[in-house]
């Protein structure tokens, strides 16, 4: 049931993602120029570096007042890739027909949730302390079974797409952003008064509500890594803002969608009723397509390992300074001449001519391999379609297995009703494939 995540449409985006690691070799060397001024930024990288600082700098300067259609059509996503992907939040209304996304009902999330290669969390709030409570899967049967529907609690399960080939299809309805873009198809489920709390997120996600209705609220701003900070809640088990003061909102209802831009503070909050019209059905289920957003550290790092471990830089180059004897010898007069090497330098200190030695090497060393279209090829198809979440399930003997057959169906049988999907189990709206 697991998919390999297509490398379609990688080379399109070579060139973008080559000059933004060039970009960041740059703010290396900015921080080298400090020691060794003999360096001269590449034209080509100067010019990255002013336009790109520009470009962060309106993006957080504009304003994210959100917008409202009707529909989801060819038309209307040509439009959006032009007006709102990374510029403005979207509501969409109407984008999917309801009942024509297959979406996991609560009782398919609780199970996968039980499962060891699943990642999940589960927020509860706890009306003693007025705080939320945060655990981590995957979570034992007996306590899920716990759980009240009168209680105020929201499960989240990553990587749907991954275990639901079902699920993994609705990416196709996305055709519009290149593949490589996408991360993974989040699901929550939430009982009445449950949400997450207001924060914000380093990546584009569209928030399509299954099940129920979910009101969301944002503030039509872009907030700063410096501003989040300040306004981040102490000792919060999550990132969470305080003061947050929503500018804008939607109560979506089932086939309405979402599109946040990054940044944007916003909070979903589950309501009490859901537009089915059953005063039984309170269940919310919002399915969020999440997109990958590589930050230029975590490249830098992983194009750095990749040369190293592919030899792509000689092992046995070694640094060498045969020229010891010409360096500096501008030292302090006070300096005691038993601390004081051959070629006059204080034995505490690194020379100018190391210095500079040092960081020229290393600049020939990234823009050589970044220069080589085959070798920054290799390590970005690599990277773009390496899942961001390993689970290695660990092996275990047959015969324990067998022995903890019993204690599992005696766990699932444990509790009250709470976990059983009684209200969707005949409704249609997921259907499992073999």
């Amino acid at each position: 049931m697991l998919r390999r995540r297509s490398a379609h449409g990688l080379c399109e985006e070579m060139g973008v993602i080559k000059d933004a690691c060039l970009l960041s070799l740059a703010i290396l060397i900015i921080y080298a120029e400090e020691y060794a001024e003999a360096f001269v930024l590449p034209l080509r990288v100067r010019k990255l570096s002013a336009v790109a600082e520009s470009s962060i700098a309106r993006s957080m300067q504009s304003e994210a007042h959100g917008d409202e259609v009707v529909g989801w059509d060819d038309a209307q996503k040509a439009m959006f890739v032009k007006e709102y992907w990374q510029k403005k939040p979207l509501m969409i209304r109407q984008a999917f027909p309801k009942g024509q996304l297959q979406i996991p009902s609560k009782g398919e999330l609780l199970e996968l949730s039980v499962d060891d290669d699943v990642e999940s969390r589960l927020l509860q709030f706890d009306k003693n302390t007025d705080t939320w409570k945060k655990r981590t899967g995957p979570f034992e049967r007996s306590f899920l079974s716990s759980l009240k529907k009168d209680d105020v609690w929201t499960l989240l399960v990553q990587e749907v797409d991954r275990h639901v080939p079902a699920v993994a299809d609705i990416w196709e309805r996305f055709g519009f952003i290149p593949g490589w873009r996408r991360d993974d198809v989040m699901i929550s489920y939430a009982t009445p008064g449950g949400g997450i709390g207001a924060h914000v997120d380093n990546y584009d996600v569209f928030l399509i509500q299954g099940k129920g209705e979910r009101e969301w609220s944002i503030e039509n701003s872009f907030l700063t890594n410096e501003d989040e900070l300040a306004r981040e809640v102490k000792g919060a088990q999550t990132r969470l803002l305080t003061r947050f003061k929503p500018d804008q909102s939607w109560l979506l209802q089932e086939g309405d969608m979402l599109y946040l831009p990054p940044r944007v503070p916003h909070c979903g909050v589950s309501a009490s009723s859901c537009g089915s019209g059953s005063s039984s059905s309170i269940d919310c289920t919002t399915v969020s397509m999440g997109f990958r957003a590589p930050s230029f550290r975590s490249m830098m790092v992983a194009f750095t390992s990749h040369l190293c471990l592919t030899n792509t830089i000689d092992r046995n180059h070694y640094y060498t300074d045969p020229d010891l004897w010409q360096h500096d010898t501008d030292t302090n007069n006070d300096t005691d001449a038993d601390t004081t090497t051959a070629a006059g330098v204080a034995a505490g200190c690194v020379s100018a001519e190391a210095r500079e030695k040092l960081a020229s090497t290393l600049q020939y060393q990234f823009s050589s391999a970044l220069a080589d279209d085959a070798v920054f090829d290799r390590w970005m198809g690599t990277y773009l379609t390496e899942p961001l979440r390993m689970h290695i399930r660990p092996p275990v003997a047959f015969f324990l297995q067998q022995q903890n057959k019993p204690n599992a169906e005696k766990d699932k049988g444990e509790g009250d009703n709470d976990y059983e999907d009684d209200e969707d189990a005949d409704d249609g709206d997921y259907e499992e494939e073999k």
